[in-house]
């Protein structure tokens, strides 16, 4: 594992634990999750993935990696 792979390891894992501790601070009980109608956790549930998409990305890119980096290559 060279040096410049262990970094972007690295900056992902940041990146991922900014995005777990964002989306469990935000995430409704289970019983709150259980007693809304539908709709309502249709609503809860995507803003729950932009929220974690955004947090995600905005960290990974402070902390460094570029937009190059997350193409897939092949």
């Amino acid at each position: 594992l060279s040096r410049a792979s262990a970094l972007y390891i690295g900056r992902l894992v940041v990146a991922v634990a900014a995005m777990v501790a964002v989306l469990m601070t935000l995430m409704p009980t289970l019983n709150g999750w259980v007693e809304m109608s539908l709709s309502m956790r249709s609503m809860v549930l995507a803003g729950l993935i932009l929220g974690g998409s955004v947090v995600y990305l905005c960290t990974a890119l402070l902390c460094g990696v570029r937009l190059g980096d997350i193409r897939h290559r092949g």
